[in-house]
């Protein structure tokens, strides 16, 4: 549809809260607009199509232009929920339109996935890689650590959730070790029992990983780095950082953990 600065707000602004909507800047004087603009009509018009496409003639509209700091064309702009959520410029080829689209708009079995319901987002797409990821997440909570490798080695090492991918993989070395020490009360009770011995520490740690219960884990790594920081190669600072990776290097727990790292190295 084409859109001028009277009807911007009712077709762009407001349509967009409800449907995802693509704004070709364009002038038809432009060369690489010519090219750009049949690629994105053929993109919105597929079946199953995520957006919608509206066109901006620069020229006739030069108020939008400025408002949105067009310096160049073609300029797209994608808006969601009334706000631009993300752009390109110049006349890019069809793959890499699509690659943008499928970036920044959902479609269903992302959306399955953001809802919690990983298992119906396979059906849609059997190598989604969100929905691949969360199983393995999932199955590790649960102690299943063939499921977690099964689900692991489906995701495209390309994927965005390849690197998550690689820390759970990374991680399920701790937990297998937890899983064959007898699981977290074993571990606990061997620790009870033996206070100084490291190794049951180490267990009770990875077993306390594989559990979810980061901050207990990293508690008792922090303590057998205490207690002796060159102990199995520093296995206890090795295994903080891995749970860090895991639960996030920057999150609050793994910042306030490491400081508490930093006072025994």
């Amino acid at each position: 549809m084409d859109v001028t600065t009277a009807s911007f707000q009712t077709e762009v602004i407001e349509r967009s809260k409800t449907t995802p909507v693509l704004v070709d800047f364009w002038a038809a004087w432009c060369g690489p607009c010519r090219m750009l603009g049949p690629v994105l009509e053929k993109l919105a018009g597929e079946p199953g199509a995520r957006f919608e496409l509206a066109k901006v003639d620069t020229d006739a509209n030069p108020e939008l232009a400025s408002r949105y700091r067009i310096s160049g064309i073609p300029d797209v702009k994608l808006f969601s929920g009334g706000e631009v959520v993300g752009e390109f410029k110049g006349a890019l080829p069809e793959a890499a339109v699509r690659q943008f689209i499928d970036a920044h708009i959902p479609n269903e079995a992302d959306q399955l996935v953001a809802a919690g319901k990983p298992d119906e987002a396979l059906k849609l797409d059997a190598n989604h890689a969100g929905a691949h990821l969360a199983l393995a997440e999932a199955a590790l909570a649960s102690g299943d650590i063939d499921a977690a490798s099964t689900h692991l080695e489906a995701i495209d090492p390309r994927s965005d959730e390849a690197a998550d991918a690689d820390n759970l993989r990374d991680a399920m070395v701790l937990i297998r070790i937890g899983v064959d020490a007898g699981g977290v009360d074993a571990c606990l009770a061997a620790v009870e029992a033996s206070p100084d011995d490291l190794q049951a520490r180490y267990d009770l740690g990875c077993a306390l990983v594989g559990a979810g219960g980061h901050r207990q884990a990293l508690e008792q790594f922090l303590d057998i780095v205490r207690r002796n920081k060159k102990w199995n190669d520093q296995a206890g600072r090795k295994a903080m950082l891995q749970v860090f990776k895991l639960i996030g290097v920057r999150s609050p727990l793994a910042d306030e953990m490491r400081s508490e790292l930093a006072m025994y190295l």
